[in-house]
């Protein structure tokens, strides 16, 4: 009788966790979306090369979004639509995507500031050349996850191997890459500020770059914040097995926080876009003129 009443517990509190999840993970695909569409759709924003990075974040971070749809309504209905190594596939892909999709933010930023006058690093090709390479990677160290089991397949099949491979990849790498141009950044900038004998011609320059840094500054905290998000899960995934594993409210909490991560991120890049923020501000003025015209 008490294990019934357990499993009815858990299944309960497994199904609001799964309605919680798809709640903000259709609250994250629409600001992701949103910000994309904003960008695209404004010839100021789209002229503004330094955009197009968080675009492609913003892109990342919408694919993964819309891939949990799908696993999560399958989930709820009991469904299964692909095998568990393409279910993996999709999703360590669309995570590899977001992570070096901040690699390549910060390796654009960090030769657009030290070298300004050289218009090949804010050129349009060379944005597009990072990007899509950035991709490709994403792509390339996602397919041993085709080949052999990983996260959505039993736990037995989920080799230690390709735990450490996992982590090492999403985490390890990604880290040091954004730490590095960011740490470039911040010492280049110091530097800059530093020299008093700048001829006044060079002032504009300096502030441009202090403004470009103040954005780094910004995209290493929302890389922090994702970093906070995902370090849970894959320290789970690597402390798991199918003798010991951890307990549901924990996993769940780790989910919910790798969620409340991402929606960090997205409202950080869309606060630290000033004209961004303030063309949200006009369309919600507009928006509130036009309902209050219809009420009249």
């Amino acid at each position: 009788m008490n294990n019934s009443i357990n499993e009815t517990t858990t299944d309960l509190a497994n199904t609001i966790a799964d309605i919680v999840e798809f709640a903000l993970f259709t609250l994250i695909f629409f600001l992701a979306v949103a910000y994309i569409i904003l960008i695209l759709t404004d010839k100021t924003f789209r002229s503004n090369k330094l955009n197009w990075p968080t675009v492609n974040i913003c892109l990342a971070t919408a694919l993964f979004s819309l891939y949990e749809f799908i696993f999560i309504i399958t989930g709820l209905k009991e469904v299964s639509i692909m095998s568990c190594r393409l279910e993996g596939f999709l999703i360590d892909m669309a995570v590899f995507h977001m992570m070096y999709a901040y690699c390549v933010s910060s390796f654009i930023r960090l030769l657009a500031i030290r070298y300004f006058h050289k218009p090949l690093f804010r050129s349009s090709r060379w944005l597009l050349v990072n990007m899509v390479i950035g991709w490709i990677i994403g792509i390339l160290v996602a397919l041993p996850f085709v080949f052999y089991d990983g996260f959505f397949c039993p736990i037995g099949g989920f080799t230690m191997g390709l735990k450490i491979y996992s982590c090492f990849i999403v985490l390890i790498i990604p880290i040091h890459i954004v730490t590095l141009c960011n740490a470039s950044i911040f010492w280049f900038i110091y530097k800059i500020s530093r020299r008093v004998h700048c001829v006044n011609n060079n002032r504009s320059n300096i502030m441009s770059r202090k403004r470009d840094a103040h954005v780094s500054k910004i995209m290493f905290l929302t890389f922090c914040l994702f970093v906070i998000g995902w370090t849970p899960v894959f320290v789970e995934e690597l402390s798991i097995s199918a003798e010991h594993s951890l307990p549901e409210d924990v996993s769940i909490f780790f989910v919910l926080l790798l969620l409340s991560s991402l929606l960090g991120n997205m409202i950080l890049i869309i606060y630290a876009n000033q004209p961004v923020r303030q063309g949200i501000k006009e369309i919600f003025k507009c928006n509130g003129r036009i309902l209050y015209v219809i009420e009249c």
